[in-house]
């Protein structure tokens, strides 16, 4: 929690570079963070990201009690979209919020929906995975972009469950 504010925390987490520029090594597929992430569970000791729990919603962009803040006071769903104007629905001001683009807004948290993939849909994981990240469901299907919008479970699963049992004995 932040500290003085009970509804404001801050939360770490992963975010693929999804415009890496010159870097080449910036974006990890799904089967590196596969790696990744078990590689850091066995040095840390932490279990939480290599079995699935039980979520409410996918991430920021879709959950209407969150959003970002960049430094500037711009607004976003995503946390890879921070800095990034088109993709800003409003200001924090002092005033407070003031969404200037509810089409950007309505996006993030109504477009994008899983179940309207014939492929999510048929997915064992898809109650794991809510369908991926909407930020790039929204780029595949706006912009022709070809995001892989699946989970590091996806052909992970057995690693991950593998090694939850031994770091856990459960």
């Amino acid at each position: 929690r932040y500290p003085g504010a009970k509804n404001i925390r801050v939360v770490p987490a992963f975010i693929n570079d999804t415009n890496p520029g010159d870097c080449k090594t910036c974006n990890l597929d799904r089967n590196a963070l596969a790696r990744f992430i078990l590689d850091l569970s066995k040095q840390t000791g932490d279990v939480s990201r290599i079995y699935p729990t039980n979520m409410f919603s996918e991430c920021t962009a879709r959950n209407p009690n969150i959003l970002v803040v960049a430094p500037d006071g711009g607004l976003s769903k995503c946390l890879e979209t921070v800095g990034m104007q088109d993709y800003e629905f409003g200001k924090l001001t002092k005033d407070g919020v003031m969404v200037t683009n509810k089409t950007v807004l309505y996006r993030y948290l109504y477009g994008a929906d899983p179940m309207e993939d014939e492929e999510c849909k048929s997915c064992s994981l898809l109650p794991i995975c809510f369908g991926g990240c909407p930020y790039k469901r929204l780029e595949n299907e706006l912009n022709n972009a070809k995001f892989d919008l699946c989970t590091s479970f996806k052909g992970n699963i057995d690693s991950y469950l593998t090694q939850y049992v031994s770091m856990t004995g459960k």
